[in-house]
């Protein structure tokens, strides 16, 4: 487990129950390394396309778009993050509360969200909370807990799959932003990215990710 670069605290883990705990738990740990070095592989791409000075893979235009989301049960773990250690953190999260729900006998409709309560830089952490919705009676477990999500408007434009890749995917957020300020709507809580049902099996090229800034008011 050192070979692969497990930190001890995770060997620990994997070690401290029957084998068949120890493999989910290795599983999980896995999951997030391949997809941490997924999104470390489309940063440094995008950097080389900055570098070389070609179009780049940019944003193609795109509509933002307003919508009423209805109050929804979810199950979530918060977290804190800096940017290089995000996407293993929301996956192994995501994980563990679908593993969770499922044991406990929820429906899962489908689809999960990340809320950001500040800025994840390469430089600072800030706190996140994955969100999976549900619905059953399913109790808290340990980091998970049990809310409801208010029901809510949103402004939100719709990306691909590899869209969502940091740090090509702040450009998505800086269209939502500026369409919000020119529209004089005023924002309600936290900006979050919305993973559409069937996530992990989309193509590349498949819209995938909407990016979603709560919203309310009278727009200009």
């Amino acid at each position: 487990m050192r070979q692969l670069g497990m930190p001890l605290a995770t060997i620990t883990e994997v070690l401290a129950g029957t084998d068949e705990e120890g493999l989910i738990r290795l599983d999980r740990w896995w999951a997030a390394e391949q997809a941490s070095n997924e999104a470390r592989k489309a940063t440094l791409e995008y950097l080389r396309d900055r570098l070389l000075r070609s179009p780049g893979p940019g944003l193609a235009p795109r509509a933002v778009l307003t919508r009423f989301v209805p109050e929804a049960k979810v199950a979530c773990i918060r977290a804190d993050s800096d940017q290089q250690s995000l996407v293993g953190v929301l996956v192994s999260s995501m994980m563990e509360i679908h593993a969770h729900l499922e044991q406990a006998g929820a429906e899962l409709p489908g689809g999960w969200s990340v809320i950001f309560y500040g800025p994840v830089t390469p430089e600072s952490e800030a706190t996140v909370e994955v969100c999976v919705p549900f619905t059953g009676l399913v109790d808290p477990a340990g980091p998970i807990a049990i809310r409801v999500e208010p029901a809510r408007s949103e402004a939100y434009c719709t990306i691909t799959k590899d869209e969502c890749s940091y740090p090509r995917i702040m450009i998505a957020y800086d269209l939502v932003d500026a369409w919000v300020r020119r529209s004089g709507w005023l924002t309600t809580g936290p900006v979050r990215e919305v993973y559409h049902p069937g996530f992990q099996y989309a193509a590349g090229s498949d819209l995938s990710v909407d990016i979603a800034q709560p919203i309310e008011g009278t727009a200009r």
